[in-house]
């Protein structure tokens, strides 16, 4: 497998690395293991994506005490459409907020193990940069997410025990088919669509057949 990975004692600061596929995309998540143990650095994804997306929840509650305290706990409308529709926006944007933090810093990381994995060598500043040339597709991925998540939430409320359980099902469904697609996203430069279908076939290579 061929990667070009530029120098990184070249004095060009405009230039960025170029990542090569990587076979079997659940290779970036056992590789990612390994790779802790011999580049420190790339515990920092993690670690930043959890402060990001802390302060992202600490602020969209924040807003929320802060708006049913100005209201004294009442009814935000008259008309009960309209509060839910304030509901299920809330619930869109912040589904939107988190799944793009968490994706982005996911992408880095992916980034950052493709270079390793092909020898290469990549700092933690020119992984996220490599990242947000992605961030537009990204965002896509964002609204998808956020959409289906204000979907199913919606109809898990609407619906009795039955519906609950299939919604519950249909969740955890659609995380497991989502659950390679930001790797494949970043590393194989697809569409939304097609790296939805090879995030799902990845996982049937990987786990559907014993």
């Amino acid at each position: 497998m061929e990667t070009n990975i530029p120098n990184q004692n070249s004095n060009d600061p405009n230039r960025q690395p170029q990542i090569g596929k990587v076979k079997g995309g659940y290779l970036i998540i056992v590789e990612s293991l390994k790779l802790l143990n011999n580049n420190k650095s790339t515990i920092l994804f993690p670690l930043f994506s959890a402060i990001a997306s802390s302060v992202a929840i600490a602020a969209c509650v924040f807003i929320y005490i802060y708006f049913a305290a100005s209201t004294n706990g009442a009814q935000l409308s008259p008309n009960k459409t309209t509060d839910e529709f304030i509901m299920y926006g809330s619930g869109f944007i912040f589904y939107l907020v988190t799944t793009f933090i968490v994706s982005f810093f996911q992408a880095g990381l992916a980034i950052a193990i493709s270079t390793q994995i092909n020898g290469g060598k990549i700092t933690f500043s020119q992984a996220m940069a490599a990242a947000g040339k992605h961030a537009g597709k990204i965002f896509v991925w964002s609204l998808v997410w956020a959409t289906v998540g204000v979907i199913l939430d919606f109809i898990q409320n609407k619906t009795k025990l039955g519906g609950r359980i299939a919604t519950m099902i249909l969740g955890a469904a659609w995380g497991i088919a989502t659950f390679f697609i930001v790797p494949v996203l970043v590393l194989e430069n697809g569409s939304i669509g097609a790296s939805l279908k090879r995030s799902v076939d990845i996982f049937k290579k990987k786990w559907g057949k014993r």
